[in-house]
């Protein structure tokens, strides 16, 4: 049982738990955020790619590939992140294939902020 002198000593611990707490749950809050924001620009660039070799794959053209990817990764993320687009047609025993590879900066911080580690994405489609 709390007694009375004991619930004078104890007045006040809140706002110090709170002054405690605050800045860890802001950390953890901050750095959920950038992890899905970094999950975010993956999917998109996966994407962009896979939209990418499709447009190539119909025009039959490595350029209209390079493009396509281009437009949807500057209108989603920005025009940091479309600079490591490379589009081409190879050829196979089952057929030609448009190969498109991106490559683009993990946003650290936001999407104003590109950090140093790199996000990848290929993908292919035949020609039709």
């Amino acid at each position: 049982m709390i007694e009375a002198g004991d619930r004078r000593r104890e007045s006040g611990n809140a706002p110090a738990g709170f002054v405690m707490l605050a800045p860890m749950l802001l950390a953890l809050t901050l750095a959920l955020m950038a992890l899905a924001l970094s999950l975010y620009a993956q999917t998109v660039i996966a994407d962009a790619a896979a939209e990418g070799a499709r447009a190539g794959a119909v025009a039959q053209s490595a350029q209209a590939a390079r493009e396509r990817t281009a437009m949807l990764v500057e209108q989603t993320l920005g025009s940091r992140y479309a600079g490591g687009i490379d589009a081409r047609i190879e050829s196979g025993p089952a057929g030609a294939t448009v190969v498109v590879e991106v490559s683009a900066p993990m946003p650290m911080l936001g999407l104003a902020l590109p950090g140093p580690t790199v996000l990848e994405a290929h993908a292919h489609a035949m020609v039709e």
